[in-house]
C-alpha cells in the first residue's frame, strides 16, 4: 500500500509512509501492486515526452519564435527545457526500484515503492482530482476527469513537430493555390460573360438589320441603328468572308454608318433613304459598304459622290447605259476608271466634268441610254453649271429641287419622257432651258423666265395657258424662243425683245394680229405657222428685221397683199405664206433673194403667174417652189410653169 501526499507548488519533499510487514496482504497482491507501479511509471514517462513534443510542435509553428536549444515558458508557467525534462525522466527511471520521491510537472508528488507506483493529483486545496493508470501501449487511452474529460492524442516518433509543421505548410500552399485558381476562373467567367452579353446586343439591334449586299440590288442591307451597324458577325467590305470585326473597328463602323445615313438623309430625306426600293437607299449602302474610297461625310467630295451614285442607280436600273455603266453591266467604257461607281475619283467618271478643285461643274450624259427617273440629288451639287441628259429615256417629273441649283446655267433634258408640270422655282442664273419633245403639261410658270434667260425651248410638249408677261418684261436678254407644238393660246408676244434672234411659236392656238414690236434688228427666224393669227404683215418686218432668214406665217388666217419689200430681205432663205388669204400678184422683187431656198405661196388668193425672175432662182439657190397652179386637169387663176409643187384646187 502506497500513501501519496501533495505538497505546495515548488515546495520541498513529500513524506512517504510505508506500511511494512502488513500481515493481511497476500503474495498475489504484492505482485499486482508491483506491476501496476511499473506500468504507471512508464506511462508517466510517455506523458512527459508527449508534453515535450507538444512544445516542439508549437515552436515549429512559430508561435514564440523559439530556436532549437532555447528555454521558454509554457502556458502553465513551467520550465520546458528539454535537457531538464530528460533529467526528470532519468530520475523517474532510477527511482522506480528505490522507492524514492520525485516531483513531476511541479504539481504532483509521486511516492514510489520498488517495482510499483501510483499517482494521485491534487488541486491547490489538497483535494484529489483524479487517479490515473497508464499502460505501456502506443495507443490513445481515455483519461476521464483529466482537465475536464479532455481527450489527448498520443503521438509517437521523434519528428512529430516537423511532420505536423510540414503538413500545415502543405495545407497552406494548397489553400493559396486553390484560391489563386478560383480567382482566375472568376476573371475568365466575367470576361466570357461580358463578351457573351455584348455580341447578342450587336447582333440583335432595336431596328431592322441585314448583311451588306451589292448596293445595285437595292435590297435592304444594314439600316442605321444605335448599337448594331456593321456588327462583328457581318463581313465588312474588303475583309473577306468569315472575317470578324473587332470591337474597335465595329465601333468605328457604327459611327461612320450613323454619320453617313444622317448626311444622306439630310440630302434626300430620312424616309427616302430608309426605303430599300429607292436609288437613294442603294447609293447610301454603296457609300457605306462598297465604295473603296471610304469617304467621310465631312469630306468635300462626299455629297457629290453620293449624288452621282444616286443618278446611276436611278437611271440604270435595267442596265441600259450605253457607255460606262457600273461594273458588271453590258455597257462599254474606254477605261475602267471612267465607269460610274469605280474606285477612281468621281471627276474621272464618264460625262462628269470638274474644276481644278475637283468640284463637279457639269454632268453630260446625253444619248447614253439612261432610263428610270430624274432624281433631286442634283441639288447636292452646288457648283453645277450644266446638266445635259438629252436624248435618253428618262420618264419622271422634273424635281423641284432643281430650283436650288443657284449656279446652274444650262439645263438640257430634251427628248426624254418627262411628264408633269414644269417646276415653279428656278435658279436666278439660269440661261438656257431645253425641255423640248417631252410630255410636260399645264401652264408655263413665269419664274422660268429669269433675268439671265437667253434661250428657252419648250417645243413638242402639251403645255397650255398663255405666255407669261415676264417673257418680254423680265427676260430682256432672250435670244431664242421656241414654244412650238403645244397648246398655248392667247396673243403673241407684244413687248420689245431687242436681243431676240429666233421666235418659233408654230402649231399652237395663238390668235389675234401680229405685232410689229417683236421684230427687232437681231431677229433672224420668225415662225408662227399653224395658229389663228389674223391681219396683215406689219411693216416692221421689213424695216427692222433686215437680217431675217426665215419668215413663216403659213396656215393662219392672214390677209392683205404680198409686200414687195420682201425683196429687201437679202438674207432671207425661207419664205412661207401658204394657206392664208393673201391676194394680188406675186412681186417680181422676190427674184432678188439670191439666198432663197424655199418659197411657198400656195393655197392663197393670188393671181397671175410666177415672175420669171423668181423662176430663175431655181438655177441659183431655190430648191422648193410651190403655188396654186393648174395640174392634172385642175383649174387655177395662177400659173406657174417653173413650180416644183402645185397645190390642187378644191372647189
Amino acid at each position: 500500500v502506497f500513501d501519496t501526499t501533495t505538497q505546495e507548488e515548488g515546495g520541498g519533499e513529500a513524506a512517504v509512509d510505508s506500511s511494512e510487514g502488513a500481515e493481511d496482504d497476500s503474495s498475489n497482491d504484492d505482485v499486482t501492486a508491483s506491476a501496476t507501479q511499473t506500468d504507471d511509471l512508464d506511462t508517466l514517462l510517455r506523458r512527459s515526452r508527449m508534453a515535450l513534443e507538444r512544445s516542439r510542435m508549437t515552436w515549429s509553428q512559430g508561435l514564440g519564435n523559439v530556436h532549437e536549444g532555447d528555454d521558454y515558458d509554457d502556458h502553465d508557467g513551467r520550465s520546458n527545457d528539454s535537457s531538464k525534462n530528460e533529467e526528470q525522466n532519468d530520475e523517474f527511471r532510477s527511482g522506480v526500484g528505490n522507492g524514492t520521491e520525485v516531483a513531476v510537472a511541479g504539481a504532483t508528488t509521486i511516492t514510489m515503492a520498488p517495482g510499483a507506483w501510483n499517482q494521485e493529483e491534487y488541486d491547490n486545496e489538497n483535494q484529489p482530482i483524479s487517479r490515473q493508470s497508464y499502460f505501456d501501449q502506443g495507443e490513445q487511452q481515455d483519461m476521464n476527469g483529466y482537465h475536464g474529460e479532455e481527450a489527448h492524442q498520443v503521438h509517437q516518433g521523434p519528428d512529430i513537430g516537423k511532420e505536423h509543421s510540414s503538413r500545415n505548410n502543405s495545407a497552406k500552399r494548397k489553400a493559396i493555390l486553390i484560391a489563386f485558381l478560383v480567382g482566375w476562373m472568376i476573371v475568365i467567367i466575367l470576361v466570357v460573360a461580358s463578351i457573351s452579353v455584348g455580341i447578342p446586343r450587336r447582333n440583335n439591334p432595336t431596328g431592322p438589320t441585314e448583311a451588306p449586299t451589292d448596293a445595285r440590288t437595292r435590297v435592304p442591307t444594314i439600316v442605321p441603328t444605335e448599337a448594331s451597324m456593321e456588327a462583328p458577325t457581318a463581313t465588312p467590305t474588303g475583309t473577306g468572308e468569315g472575317s470578324t470585326a473587332s470591337p474597335t473597328k465595329a465601333g468605328v463602323s457604327e459611327r461612320r454608318r450613323r454619320e453617313i445615313v444622317a448626311e444622306t438623309s439630310a440630302i434626300s430625306g430620312a424616309e427616302v433613304v430608309a426605303d430599300p426600293t429607292t436609288p437613294q437607299h442603294a447609293a447610301t449602302e454603296w457609300i457605306i459598304d462598297d465604295d473603296s474610297r471610304r469617304l467621310e461625310p465631312t469630306d468635300p467630295q462626299f455629297r457629290q459622290r453620293y449624288a452621282l451614285a444616286t443618278v446611276l442607280f436611278a437611271t440604270d436600273e435595267d442596265q441600259t447605259w450605253k457607255l460606262c455603266g457600273s461594273a458588271g453591266t453590258v455597257s462599254e467604257c474606254p477605261t475602267e476608271s471612267e465607269r460610274f461607281l469605280s474606285d477612281s475619283s468621281e471627276c474621272d467618271w464618264y460625262g462628269v466634268i470638274c474644276d481644278s478643285l475637283d468640284i463637279v461643274t457639269k454632268v453630260e450624259l446625253q444619248d447614253n441610254g439612261l432610263s428610270g427617273e430624274l432624281v433631286p440629288e442634283f441639288a447636292a451639287l452646288p457648283s453645277l453649271t450644266s446638266i445635259n441628259l438629252s436624248r435618253n429615256s428618262i420618264s419622271s417629273e422634273i424635281p423641284t429641287d432643281f430650283g436650288k441649283l443657284e449656279s446652274l446655267q444650262e439645263l438640257n433634258l430634251e427628248r426624254n419622257g418627262l411628264s408633269g408640270r414644269i417646276p415653279s422655282a428656278w435658279p436666278p442664273n439660269l440661261e438656257n432651258v431645253y425641255l423640248q419633245r417631252n410630255a410636260l403639261s399645264q401652264e408655263i410658270p413665269d419664274q422660268l423666265f429669269t433675268p439671265s434667260l437667253t434661250e428657252i425651248d419648250l417645243s413638242g410638249n402639251s403645255l397650255t395657258g398663255e405666255l407669261p408677261q415676264e417673257l418680254y418684261t423680265r427676260s430682256t436678254l432672250l435670244r431664242r424662243l421656241d414654244m412650238s407644238s403645244n397648246s398655248i393660246e392667247g396673243s403673241l408676244p407684244r413687248g420689245p425683245l431687242s436681243e431676240l434672234e429666233s421666235v418659233k411659236l408654230s402649231n399652237n392656238r395663238f390668235s389675234g394680229e401680229l405685232s410689229g414690236a417683236v421684230f427687232s434688228s437681231s431677229l433672224e427666224t420668225f415662225d408662227i405657222e399653224m395658229n389663228r393669227i389674223e391681219g396683215e404683215i406689219p411693216d416692221e418686218v421689213f424695216s427692222s428685221s433686215t437680217r431675217l432668214k426665215e419668215f413663216n406665217v403659213g396656215k393662219n388666217q392672214m390677209d392683205g397683199t404680198i409686200s414687195a419689200d420682201f425683196g429687201e430681205l437679202s438674207d432671207l432663205e425661207i419664205l412661207i405664206l401658204s394657206q392664208n388669204q393673201f391676194r394680188g400678184t406675186v412681186p417680181s422683187t422676190l427674184g432678188k433673194l439670191s439666198n432663197l431656198v424655199v418659197l411657198d405661196i400656195g393655197y392663197n388668193n393670188v393671181e397671175g403667174s410666177m415672175p420669171r425672175d423668181v423662176c430663175q432662182l431655181l438655177d441659183v439657190s431655190l430648191v422648193y417652189l410651190a403655188s396654186d397652179c393648174a395640174v392634172n386637169g385642175g383649174s387655177s387663176e395662177f400659173e406657174c410653169e417653173c413650180c416644183t409643187a402645185c397645190y390642187p384646187i378644191f372647189g
